[in-house]
């Protein structure tokens, strides 16, 4: 059985995961810049980058939807350390310098 505190955080996933997460689009090669300006960027929008990222390198050769590729970083990221520096904007930038 779970706990209350896993069934709110499943709660406030599926209420994120219908909403629109993003205001604009970024191009990859922005993205694949190592000055990308990550603190300037909500969760949401690194959930969102993150999933372009993966979707344009070999993580698509394992034929994941790009739903079933987002829902994964959302989950990654919902669950993520909430510290000063090692968090989900830090695991995002450690996607940028690290080649996938």
């Amino acid at each position: 059985m779970r706990n209350k505190e896993e069934i709110e955080q499943s709660l406030e996933l599926v209420k994120w995961m219908g909403k629109e997460e993003r205001d604009g689009k970024v191009r990859i090669e922005e993205l694949q810049d190592l000055s990308f300006p990550v603190l300037k960027y909500r969760i949401k929008d690194l959930v969102e980058f993150s999933t372009q990222i993966l979707r344009t390198s070999q993580f698509c050769n394992l034929n994941y939807t790009e739903k079933v590729t987002k829902r994964l970083v959302k989950l990654l990221a919902m669950n993520y350390n909430s510290v000063a520096y090692h968090n989900f904007s830090h695991a995002f930038y450690f996607t940028l310098v690290i080649p996938i």
